[in-house]
Formats: C-alpha cells, structure tokens, sequence
C-alpha cells in the first residue's frame, strides 16, 4: 500500500466512524417509534375494553334495579 492509498483508506474510515454513532441513533429512535406506537395502541385497546365492560356492567346494574 502507497502512502496515498493509506491517506485514502484512513480518511474512508474515518467518515465511516463518523456516520455509525448517527446511523445507530436513528436505528435506535426508529426502534423506540415502533414500540411506542404498539404501547399506544396496546393502551387504547385495553381502555377501550375498560369502557366496554363498565359500559356493559353499569347497563346491566341499571336494568336488574
């Protein structure tokens, strides 16, 4: 390898280093994203089941009184 070649390599790495760090943030955040939207959507559905079933309960306690 020349000492141009070298200079070459060595300044590709470098960039290279530089883009990991944000290359694994945004792999990080996306992951993050994806599991806040299923929490989400895991919460409403169990709110919505909650409402549902007092909605359910409190007519059937209205009915037999």
């Amino acid at each position: 390898m020349e000492n141009n070649d070298l200079k070459k390599w060595s300044l590709s790495m470098n960039d290279i280093l530089k883009k990991i760090p944000s290359n694994i943030a945004r792999a990080i955040n996306e992951e993050n994203q994806v599991y806040l939207q299923q929490l989400v959507k895991r919460s409403v559905r169990d709110l919505q089941q909650i409402a549902s079933f007092r909605s359910k309960s409190f007519r059937h306690n209205y009915n037999w009184m």
